[in-house]
This record gives structure tokens, sequence and C-alpha cells, in this order.
């Protein structure tokens, strides 16, 4: 590399080279004058002041980037280097800027198939908008149609729904009907057996009812053959009142045995209804069992006769619980 103050072995390799090849490529007429392609101007030169272009405006001028204005600087463009402060930096000549300008410049066959390019990008760019514009629209029509269709299928999900819950209801409402028949029923069953009972307690209080008045008959007619036996003869009198206790005890106790097998026939008939209703509201379970086993329904629909049988079981032990 020359230094500061010019390098003749330098200019008469690298530089000189460089500029003769320069110059045989633009010509004697853009660059007349002789100077190196690389020119270390000290401040006293002639030409000096014409190295007035500084690298940033010699980037905009061209149109390059500061990587390629450094790789051609001193091959393909003259360049001369200033020191300016502790550096050393490049500038341009005009004329050497528009030389090169000049030598770059596109041929006329390379700018038609430059315009080429460019019809061609503007009617793909066109018909690409066009593409856009087309697939948007069938986009937004299949959008329309899709949203159609889903509401046209909602429609008739919500008809078959309202069809299914009236089928399910009114099917709940019949079991309802059923089962309340059959409850009103086993409840009157169960009232006639209490009445019948009741009716029964009733003939018994009656019989003990009369035992008793019996047994006050009796014990007055022992007090009086008492106070005539204490009159008539007092010997006697222990013999026969323990007699009268016995008939009394025999009499108390065939009482409490007849009131004692009466609650017990209370209880039996008692304990047998229970069991007849059980069976019949087992038997009437297992029938709406079958019934719905013959007769298939949807999942939901099973789940609301799960939920109505559940009403079923409570009636417990011939009560019904609220």
């Amino acid at each position: 590399m020359p230094g500061p103050f010019g390098n003749p072995v330098g200019e008469a390799n690298g530089e000189r080279q460089g500029a003769s090849k320069c110059d045989s490529a633009v010509g004697d007429e853009i660059m007349p004058d002789d100077l190196p392609m690389t020119v270390w101007l000290r401040g006293d030169e002639a030409f000096f002041n014409d190295f007035s272009v500084d690298a940033d405006v010699a980037m905009a001028e061209l149109g390059i980037r500061r990587s390629r204005l450094t790789q051609i600087s001193g091959r393909e463009l003259r360049v001369g280097k200033k020191r300016i402060d502790r550096y050393v930096r490049p500038f341009f000549r005009p004329q050497d800027i528009t030389a090169y300008k000049n030598f770059t410049r596109a041929t006329v066959s390379h700018m038609k198939s430059s315009q080429v390019l460019d019809d061609v990008l503007a009617r793909l760019e066109a018909e690409t908008g066009q593409l856009i514009d087309k697939v948007a629209t069938t986009v937004t029509q299949n959008a329309v149609d899709f949203r159609d269709q889903l509401e046209a299928i909602a429609t008739e999900f919500r008809q078959a729904q309202g069809l299914l819950l009236r089928e399910v209801t009114d099917r709940v409402d019949a079991i309802e009907r059923g089962l309340d028949g059959a409850l009103q029923s086993a409840l009157w069953r169960v009232q006639a057996s209490l009445t019948e009972l009741r009716e029964q307690n009733a003939g018994l209080e009656q019989r003990l009812a009369a035992q008793n008045d019996t047994m006050l008959e009796l014990a007055n007619q022992n007090h009086l053959m008492i106070r005539e036996l204490n009159a008539a003869q007092g010997t006697r009198f222990e013999a026969l009142a323990q007699h009268v206790a016995s008939a009394v005890s025999g009499v108390a106790g065939q009482v409490n045995a007849g009131t004692e097998k009466a609650t017990g026939q209370v209880e039996i008939l008692i304990h047998q209804t229970r069991l007849a209703l059980r069976g019949d509201m087992k038997s009437l379970m297992e029938k709406q069992n079958e019934r719905e086993e013959k007769q298939p329904a949807p999942r939901h629909v099973f789940r609301r006769a799960r939920g109505c049988g559940h009403d079923a079981r409570r009636v417990r032990n011939g009560q019904q619980f609220r």
C-alpha cells in the first residue's frame, strides 16, 4: 500500500494498472487525466479540491452500500485519500462518479428485459389480487352457506329435541298416573284392613266391657254372699272366701288370656297386611321394569324413568313419605 507521500513502486504496479484498465474501459473522453486509481492527497496538489464528494454522498449517488463502495474504490472508481484529524477518509471527484455511472448503466436489451419483468410482475400482482379477492369471496360464501347449514341443523335438532321431550314427558306422566293409581289402591286396601281391625278391636272392647260388668256383678254377689255367710256361719266363711277368690282369679285369667289372644291376632293381621302391600309394590315395580325393558328409550329417558321410579320406593312398610 502506498504511504501518504506516494509510492513510485505502488504507482507503477497497482495504481497505474488500475488506471489503465479504467481508462481503457471508460475512454479518454470521460477520464482524460493521468491520475492513478488511488490518489494520496497531501493538500498542496492542484487537483486537491476536485475530490470533494465524501463516501456518504457517493453511496447515495451510486445507489450502493458501503461494502460495495469499498470494493470498487481504487479498482473501478478513482478515490482520493485525505487525512482528516487522525483518520484517512476517502473522497471522490464528481466526474469520476458520473463516469462510473455511465459505465455501469444498463444496456437497451437489459432495459427491455427489465420492462418485461416489470410487466410480468405487474400482471402477476394483478392476477394475485384477483385470485385473493376470488378466494375471499368464496370463503365468505362458504362461511355463509356453512352458517345456514348449521342453523338448519340446529333448528332440526331443536324440533327433534322438543318431540323427544314431549314423548318423555307423556311417558313420565303415564308412569306417574300408574304409580298414583297403584298407591291409591294399596292405600285403600290398607285403610280397609285398618277399618276391619278397628271393628274387631271395638268388638273385643265390648266383650271386655261385658266381662268387666260380669265380674263386678259377681264381686257384688260375692260380697253379699260373704256378708250372709259371716252372719250365718263364721267358720265356713274362710273356705267360701277362698273358693270365691279362686273363681275370681280364674275368670280374670280367662279375661287376660282372651285379651292377649285378641292382641296377637291384631298384630298378625297387621303383619300380613304389610307383607301383602310389599308384595303388591314389588310386583308392580317388576311389571314396570319389564315394560321399560320391552320398550327401549334414549339414555336420558331411562334416567328420567329411574328418577320417577325412585318416588315409588318412598312407600315403605305400608306408609307413604312426602
